[in-house]
């Protein structure tokens, strides 16, 4: 088992580094520049290859791993507690609980587009389907994922239909507009005021639609993990073949979007397609990265290091975002185009790396996963 566990700890290692080269078109440009290539006036030649790129690799891709390992953990913490005939269900529930606080924090203080809060909301209805027969979780994989996909492709049908703009801009944005928006979100009164507003319409969202999506994601993962997937090199092929697919799928979404314009409604109803073929490449991704497990020995600690404070890590990124476009150089804020961005990602992977080594050689547990731990557990008996 501990085997097991610290290959998974490579794998979301990986995963929440991969997070942020997404995320960051979210936290430090317009929402639009997440969706759109051509997003303010000026832009250099490289910005749509580096769009295309940015989409095709990292798009649903990581944050799909991390949908899937989240179910796998609670799977395992879950079968450790019955193991030591402990109250599963109630730990759980109490670690739920305290995420889901953290989330909203998370989102109305930080990031609007924080995962925290849905992975919650996910783990209270996974919680209770664990008991169930392999057979019953794959249908009910399917079932769930099937539904969110079609509440979702409803919902932006419906807005579509009576002709109700997802996104009121008009792109490229002018220079004008473009300092209006950064005005806003590098005050902190009107951003903290602009993420309530955002936040808020999301957590209404949830329950209608990425709800059922992701804790299929999750089902996913831990029918993945009961079948061996995350450590017999006997899946290789099949996790191979997911990949090309993967690829393949998410090409030809990418078509789809050119051929209707990279319009910023067309572009955001092409998602829910982009997610499936984002869970192809999360399998296929998760193939790979195993082959790696057990070869490049400093790198994968490192990594293994990384995936043991995703917690921390993920709360961190946000951190550093905010107060490189908010506090310490705000007029960069709508400023910096994709390879830019790409860049700065990068540099803020290398430090996020140092940075876990660093802690747990000399403090051990993440200070965010420690509390977590303690919040949760302090009311039972055993920890």
């Amino acid at each position: 088992m501990a085997e097991r566990i610290e290959s998974l700890d490579f794998i979301r290692g990986v995963a929440v580094l991969g997070i942020l080269f997404m995320n960051i078109m979210a936290m430090a440009t317009p929402i639009e520049a997440y969706y759109s290539p051509f997003w303010r006036e000026g832009l250099s030649a490289w910005e749509v290859p580096v769009y295309h790129l940015q989409s095709l690799l990292f798009e649903s891709r990581f944050m799909s791993i991390f949908s899937l390992l989240f179910g796998v953990g609670l799977y395992i913490q879950y079968q450790s507690a019955l193991t030591k005939n402990l109250p599963a269900q109630a730990r759980l529930s109490s670690r739920l609980r305290w995420l889901l606080l953290f989330g909203l924090l998370h989102g109305f203080l930080l990031f609007e587009g924080d995962i925290l809060t849905l992975y919650a909301c996910c783990g209270f209805l996974l919680i209770r389907l664990l008991d169930l027969s392999s057979k019953k979780q794959w249908v009910l994989a399917f079932v769930l994922m099937g539904l969110g996909q079609l509440v979702m492709l409803g919902f932006v049908a419906l807005l579509m239909y009576h002709d109700i703009p997802i996104f009121t801009a008009e792109l490229p944005l002018s220079g004008t507009a473009l300092t209006t928006l950064q005005q806003t979100w590098t005050s902190y009164p009107d951003r903290l005021l602009a993420q309530t507003i955002n936040f808020a319409q999301f957590l209404l969202f949830i329950p209608l639609t990425v709800l059922w999506y992701n804790t299929g994601l999750m089902l996913i993962g831990i029918l993945l993990y009961k079948n061996g997937f995350f450590q017999q090199s006997r899946w290789l092929p099949w996790g191979l073949g997911c990949l090309l697919l993967g690829l393949i799928s998410g090409w030809g979404v990418q078509q789809l979007r050119i051929t209707f314009g990279l319009s910023l409604d067309v572009g955001f109803s092409t998602i829910l397609l982009m997610m499936l073929t984002g869970l192809l490449s999360a399998i296929g991704y998760c193939s790979l990265l195993m082959l790696f497990t057990n070869h490049h020995r400093v790198l994968v600690r490192l990594l293994k290091q990384v995936g043991r404070m995703a917690f921390t890590l993920y709360i961190l990124q946000s951190v550093m975002v905010y107060l490189i476009f908010v506090w310490l150089a705000p007029q960069l804020w709508g400023q910096l185009a994709r390879p830019e961005l790409m860049a700065l990602v990068i540099v803020l992977t290398v430090f996020q790396v140092w940075f876990a080594d660093f802690w747990q050689r000399h403090y051990g547990q993440g200070p965010l996963e420690r509390g977590w731990r303690y919040l949760a557990y302090r009311g039972f008996s055993h920890k």
